[in-house]
């Protein structure tokens, strides 16, 4: 992405948490409306993006990336609210996922544990106590796509685990909404952010 596509910091940083959103949630955008500014400047120009977001379903939420925070690291985090309560997760404490139901004591979970899912154990590389991140995250899709490779290769169908991982059409979604906070940083108003893979037809 170059300083000329308007959207530098959303693209570097916002298209992660964008994702992370849409996998923990299984929500697409509907709506959103964007502020674009650049504070210091320089290669990653404007450096700072936030966004209002309306989902389907009538959820609500707000994207912010920026590149000008002095003092901050990578970090990613997400928080969803519902009406039953809230869960929490920090890239750089990637370990540990905070939930606090309503009416009850907060719960921090920790990796490795056997009170886990299914499928967050069958990601799970290290025994408890020893911290996994970045690098076991991205061995886990590797892992998952050579899996389905095989699976294909000798007629069979996946394992549903190892259809976790992203595709092209994550890769589409994702330059649709840059699209779309372009024309709403530029229009000053909401647009319209539903998108739609569209149809190829067969030769």
């Amino acid at each position: 992405i170059t300083t000329s596509k308007g959207v530098s910091s959303l693209a570097d940083v916002g298209s992660h948490a964008l994702h992370t959103v849409r996998y923990i949630t299984g929500l697409e955008v509907k709506e959103l409306v964007s502020d674009v500014n650049t504070f210091v400047g320089g290669i990653r120009e404007p450096d700072d993006g936030n966004v209002l977001l309306r989902f389907e379903g009538g959820a609500c939420g707000t994207l912010v990336a920026s590149q000008s925070s002095t003092g901050e690291e990578n970090d990613l985090r997400i928080r969803v609210f519902g009406d039953k309560g809230m869960v929490e997760w920090h890239q750089e404490q990637p370990n540990e996922l905070k939930i606090a139901l309503r009416d009850q004591p907060v719960q921090l979970l920790t990796r490795g544990k056997p009170y886990l899912s299914a499928i967050a154990k069958a990601n799970t590389r290290l025994p408890p106590a020893h911290p996994e991140g970045v690098i076991e995250a991205f061995a886990n899709i590797y892992h998952h796509v050579a899996n389905t490779l095989r699976a294909q290769l000798n007629g069979v169908n996946p394992h549903p685990f190892d259809l976790d991982f992203p595709v092209a059409s994550d890769a589409c979604y994702w330059a649709h909404f840059e699209s779309k906070v372009l024309e709403s940083n530029q229009k000053r108003h909401w647009v319209n952010a539903e998108y739609h893979l569209p149809i190829i037809p067969k030769l």
